[in-house]
């Protein structure tokens, strides 16, 4: 059964995938992997969804700051009064009310809450603010994470590709001396199961290799080979 796997594993996935797959970072040298990583980061900040929101919600709480910084106009109520010209007379003097009255009033409650309710939305914008920068430091993080375990695989999966090719050429030499009686069945089904161990292991980084430039391309929102 574990033959038959990892003969499906390298019919699904061929021997010379890993060739293609590391091909954009087996050129890069040391100086060049940081500023490839960095442009990781960068495109990862531009395009991960999550980030607009966090600046929206910033921008949100600027609204709403200014609008309490400007609520205690909404205490104040001004009032007036329309009456026709009006005449008395008494038995001396004649007297003419006016037409007009004008009012104001304040809700004394509210406006004492006016500061509390400006402190209150200056400390939700300290929290936007706060969520934001944060989630520069998880973007970073995340992005060096992923881009070391991606790195990891390629270079696990040339070794485990030269310990193929090692175990290969011991298996035909072996397979001829087999042949010729100068070794018995035992060595020979040793040097085979030592041959499918390494296929098995190649076959997994393989595996590794798609799993972690999937997961690579998640957080920078675009394929890898796109990225310029």
């Amino acid at each position: 059964m574990r033959k038959i796997l990892v003969y499906c594993l390298m019919v699904f996935i061929p021997i010379n995938l890993y060739s293609q797959i590391f091909n954009p970072i087996a050129a890069l040298q040391d100086s060049t992997t940081k500023v490839f990583v960095e442009k990781l980061i960068e495109t990862a900040w531009k395009n991960y969804p999550q980030n607009r929101s966090l600046q929206s919600r910033i921008k949100g709480t600027e609204e709403g700051l200014y609008q309490s910084k400007w609520s205690w106009l909404n205490n104040l109520n001004l009032s007036y009064q329309y009456s026709p010209q009006i005449t008395g007379t008494t038995t001396t003097t004649s007297t003419t009310f006016p037409k007009f009255g004008l009012g104001v009033s304040v809700n004394i409650g509210n406006v004492f809450l006016t500061p509390s309710r400006i402190a209150q939305s200056e400390e939700e914008l300290n929290i936007a603010r706060d969520n934001y920068e944060a989630q520069k430091i998880y973007i970073r993080a995340e992005v060096l994470r992923r881009f070391a375990n991606y790195s990891r695989s390629v270079e696990m999966l040339k070794i485990r590709s030269r310990a193929v090719e090692d175990s290969e050429s011991t298996l035909n030499l072996v397979k001829i001396k087999f042949k010729n009686g100068e070794v018995g069945l035992e060595e020979y089904d040793k040097t085979l199961r030592s041959y499918t161990d390494n296929l098995e292991r190649r076959a997994e980084s393989q595996g590794d290799i798609l799993y972690h430039k999937a997961s690579l391309e998640e957080i920078i929102c675009l394929k890898l080979e796109e990225v310029k």
